[in-house]
């Protein structure tokens, strides 16, 4: 747990840096189908890193899946945590706009298993691992819906695609 706790720290800590000097964050809700851990819903915070590069945002999100073990008796978790760097090509048309992403992943996968009248026993694992993928927003301006896949190298090791609908908020410079 306190390994969790010092990444969600670091991570925040990511989002809150870039998020000093911009003028605006993206947030909000996705779905998502893993071939390893089947279903899941997550969130997400965005944020644009214009003092680099006008396309190029800081994209933090945790997904909660619900995999099946195919066993009664046996209870699978599986949650990730992501710190991605995404970067945007913006097209004439404004029907969409593909976008690349590049990152992190903390996956934690755990079992239990009920062994009836000997009690439970139940297993964990956490792993760090590489993302690489892309995908595309549609339509500009406040609210956009999006679509994804990424893979990961080490971590949640395997791919995932994912959609989405991102808001727009205002923040204060400070």
């Amino acid at each position: 747990m306190r390994k969790i706790l010092l990444t969600l720290g670091a991570i925040g800590a990511l989002v809150a840096l870039p998020g000093a000097a911009s003028a605006q964050a993206y947030v909000g809700p996705y779905v998502a189908f893993h071939d390893d851990a089947d279903f899941g819903v997550g969130g997400f915070v965005g944020i644009p890193v214009t003092e680099i590069h006008e396309d190029l945002a800081f994209w933090g999100d945790f997904g909660y899946f619900f995999p099946d073990s195919g066993h009664e008796d046996r209870d699978v978790d599986y949650w990730e945590l992501n710190a991605n760097a995404t970067f945007r090509f913006p097209l004439e048309t404004p029907a969409f706009t593909p976008w690349v992403l590049a990152g992190l992943n903390l996956a934690n996968g755990s079992v239990g298993h009920d062994l009836g009248e000997s009690g439970n026993s139940s297993d964990s694992d956490t792993e760090i691992g590489l993302n690489l993928g892309g995908g595309l927003n549609f339509m500009g301006g406040p609210v956009q819906p999006f679509v994804g896949v990424k893979f990961e190298l080490g971590g949640g090791d395997g791919a995932m695609i994912f959609a989405g609908v991102s808001f727009l908020l205002q923040v204060a410079n400070q």
